[in-house]
């Protein structure tokens, strides 16, 4: 799943810088600016008819700005303020979602090598039994059996400590 998310969310953060160039390079400098004939005219009314929903009202507040005889105008609609592009929104979103599943994942993941390393002290400790009852003095045995017992504490009190999954 967060690689769906991750991969999800790179699409959807490409897809706004190419709809962002897409908005810019789609309208060419006629539109806008004083028709000097018909043909820029209707030139100009197609590619506005063509404009997503997102970018009329920076266009609009671009225009506002007189961009053709005013040079501190902002370069182009996409700077305006007035312009939100909502697959970018999206993006964010998603991006942020595949981040926290990831930051779960690694989280989850520290558990597991948690439990791993608590199953090899538990070997251990059988280790450490088995090789007592080896041994035919008593003593010795009992010696391993206190080492096996005490070796077992630290497992058992990191097991508790750790979350259930």
């Amino acid at each position: 799943m967060p690689r769906r998310l991750g991969s999800e969310s790179l699409l959807k953060g490409l897809s706004p810088w190419q709809d962002r160039s897409g908005s810019t390079t789609a309208i060419p400098s006629t539109v806008g600016s004083p028709p000097s004939s018909i043909g820029k005219e209707k030139a100009a009314e197609f590619f506005e008819r063509r404009f997503r929903d997102e970018y009329r009202p920076a266009f609009a507040a671009w225009l506002g700005t007189d961009p053709f005889n005013k040079p501190e105008a902002p370069p182009g609609p996409i700077f305006m303020p007035e312009y939100h592009n909502a697959k970018h929104e999206q993006f964010l979103g998603l991006s942020k979602q595949a981040a926290e599943v990831a930051d779960e994942g690694t989280k989850s993941g520290e558990t597991g090598d948690e439990y791993v390393r608590i199953t090899v002290l538990l070997a251990t400790v059988l280790l450490i039994t088995a090789i007592g009852q080896r041994f035919h003095f008593k003593a010795v045995r009992f010696v391993f059996m206190i080492l096996a017992c005490l070796l077992l504490c630290l497992p058992l009190l990191r097991l508790l400590m750790l979350p259930r999954i």
